[in-house]
């Protein structure tokens, strides 16, 4: 798609007598290059979705990170949990069905654009609540890449929840890590299973204790705070954690440009 993208970009000429012979060779530097995009703060339609994709692949592009739930709105439809979506949308016109989900992963499979969904967890799971208390298994379709987690966790409501202290006194575990360390490992189980492939927010990685936290070395590893907290990340990987030399570092920083929170209101 790089290729041919350039060739779209080449204006053609004609001289009369000789011809200018022309040879591209082009290939994106980095294995990902893309946009995140926020549906829960900001619900977009389908239609403007496809306009997104487009404009990806005019500025060569190959990765659209699909934020698509957060605590403020759940938009997907997932068929084993309707509730999730029509108690956590902000309106039953603000819902991504399966078939929209899917036509859009096709749309920009053909653009040469990989769409990376996002189902954060066990942090930013307000809406979640709203359809149910039993997360469950989610159905991710389309994607080689498991949905982020890890970031901007509240330990502190971990810490005040008696059910949740006692299972951890039943667990004898007597530290968060610990938990995180619990619940990591039963994502890594569901991945394994299902041939998907890790995806963490850099928070797992600096805010917690490795040697009980430890993460998988075929990762993707997101640093999206600020630049001092991507050279820790770098600093991990590449120098501390040798062992993590084959994760990849996608780098956001919100210290360049991030549009944040919504204007809906979530229908009760």
């Amino acid at each position: 798609m790089i290729q041919i993208e350039s060739r779209t970009e080449v204006q053609v000429y004609s001289f009369v007598g000789f011809t200018i012979p022309l040879k591209i060779v082009d290939s994106p530097r980095f294995s990902w290059g893309g946009l995140l995009v926020d549906t829960s703060r900001h619900y977009i339609s389908v239609p403007k979705m496809r306009q997104i994709i487009d404009s990806l692949t005019y500025i060569k592009m190959n990765v659209l990170h699909w934020h698509i739930v957060d605590s403020d709105s759940f938009p997907a439809f997932i068929p084993d949990y309707p509730e999730l979506s029509g108690k956590g949308a902000y309106s039953p016109k603000a819902i991504y069905t399966q078939q929209d989900v899917e036509s859009l992963v096709d749309y920009a499979y053909r653009r040469g654009v990989n769409i990376v969904f996002e189902f954060d967890m066990p942090g930013h799971t307000v809406s979640w609540g709203a359809g149910t208390r039993d997360h469950g298994q989610v159905s991710i379709i389309g994607t080689h890449y498991e949905p982020n987690r890890g970031d901007e966790i509240a330990t502190q409501c971990w810490k005040a929840d008696k059910q949740i202290q006692q299972w951890m006194k039943q667990k004898g575990y007597s530290s968060v890590d610990e938990l995180l360390s619990y619940f990591e490992r039963r994502v890594l189980d569901l991945l394994k299973k299902h041939s998907l492939s890790a995806n963490v927010w850099e928070e797992v990685l600096l805010n917690y204790n490795q040697s009980v936290v430890q993460l998988p070395k075929d990762l993707s590893l997101i640093s999206h705070k600020r630049r001092r907290s991507f050279l820790l990340v770098e600093r991990h990987v590449c120098g501390e954690r040798p062992s993590m030399i084959s994760t990849l570092i996608v780098v956001c920083s919100q210290e360049f440009w991030r549009l944040l929170r919504g204007c809906g209101v979530r229908k009760k």
